[in-house]
């Protein structure tokens, strides 16, 4: 039975008719915010928000979700589900309305803030049931389906929100995302001779080799650096990743994103900024944020005339060395991929959760989905065989 009362929004939510009251009268209520400059506004209260609720997670931050919004939000509408109770914020998700495919059928979504690319969750900070409830009320009346793209796994809100989709019989689909991460225990000599012998031959190999282009240097960015964008921009058009567009910076939506991202998060020592140099020539780079004791990489390319050189092995290993003497207990390196395997085996869940809706489309999507899957376990059988 949902907990609290609704505070309606147009049609999307139930008529006042059908509003529940909590046998405990608490006073929470829902509203939806859509305009831009509100969001702008209520970083203050926000960023509260989250610090209470213990969410280790940068990227859940007001800086991090208005730059993101300001770069990629210009063909998307804000939809962001606030929680109060009384007159107190006490949370917060950061969605948007925007457009996509789903099986192959062009779909209007409702999704989190983000390019997929980021573990993300709900922001709350009191009251969890009663909020989460009412965001279940939300989603069944809705006529959208909702891409909840790498939802953290690891928090309380997971389990209790896909417990509620269950009871409130909501037809969904789950789909794991495994994130690398290394723990930075010890220091980072006993971390890099815990390394394969070929590892470590390889690396100082790597790096005896680039040294004779120019001294190696690992330059972290300091607040106001004013060029730091054109530096991005000048490893990334020399890219793997600018040959098939998917650089981040080199996109408009991206140079805006990066931008502003700079510009809002610099201050505050979040933003770290790590570009390699060989001289003077500046050969990979990663940018990550640094929050409480971890490191989340979130972009990482290098000049692929370095290619020979590992130039991404020789920064990382650098970077690695230097969030030692940091105090960086936790790098987490994102969405696992086969070259991270060098530095850690070690991984965690995230999650994809499709929410399909009560309708006859949402119920053919649901069909869809479900039919490509036996197909596709089908197939890999089929092929072990």
């Amino acid at each position: 039975m949902p907990v609290g009362r609704l505070k309606r929004v147009g049609d999307f939510l139930p008529p006042p008719s059908e509003l529940v009251q909590s046998e405990k009268n608490v006073n929470v209520t829902t509203e939806i915010i859509r305009d831009t400059n509100a969001f702008i506004a209520m970083r203050d209260e926000w960023n509260a928000v989250l610090a209470k609720s213990g969410i280790n997670n940068p990227f859940l931050s007001h800086e991090w979700l208005s730059a993101w919004w300001k770069g990629y939000g210009h063909d998307k509408e804000l939809f962001i589900v606030s929680f109060k109770d009384g007159e107190r914020f006490i949370g917060f998700v950061p969605l948007m309305k925007y457009g996509t495919k789903l099986t192959g059928i062009s779909i209007q979504a409702v999704g989190f803030l983000s390019n997929h690319w980021t573990r993300m969750d709900f922001i709350l900070c009191d009251k969890r049931q009663e909020c989460l409830s009412l965001l279940c009320d939300l989603i069944k009346e809705s006529r959208e389906a909702f891409l909840l793209a790498q939802m953290d796994t690891l928090g309380e809100n997971f389990s209790q929100f896909i417990e509620l989709l269950k009871k409130n019989c909501v037809a969904f689909h789950e789909t794991p995302k495994p994130h690398a991460f290394i723990p930075l225990s010890g220091s980072w000599e006993d971390y890099f001779n815990s390394q394969s012998k070929n590892f470590r031959m390889d690396a100082r190999r790597k790096l005896k080799r680039l040294s004779q282009e120019g001294e190696v240097t690992l330059r972290r960015s300091a607040p106001g650096d004013a060029n730091i964008i054109d530096k991005l921009k000048t490893v990334a058009t020399n890219s793997w990743q600018a040959n098939d567009h998917v650089n981040i910076i080199s996109s408009v939506e991206g140079e805006q994103f990066y931008t502003e991202a700079v510009r809002e998060l610099s201050a505050k020592g979040c933003l770290d900024i790590s570009i390699l140099y060989a001289g003077e020539r500046p050969a990979a780079y990663m940018v990550g944020l640094k929050y409480h004791e971890t490191y989340f990489a979130f972009d990482t390319a290098y000049d692929k005339t370095f290619h020979p050189y590992s130039p991404g092995l020789i920064l990382h290993n650098l970077l690695i060395e230097q969030l030692y003497k940091d105090g960086i207990r936790r790098l987490d390196l994102g969405y696992t991929a086969s070259y991270k395997k060098r530095w850690s085996e070690e991984i965690t869940l995230m999650t994809d959760i499709i929410i399909y809706p009560g309708n006859f489309k949402g119920r053919i999507l649901s069909f869809i989905k479900q039919l490509k899957r036996k197909m596709n376990k089908y197939n890999r059988s089929g092929h072990e065989e």
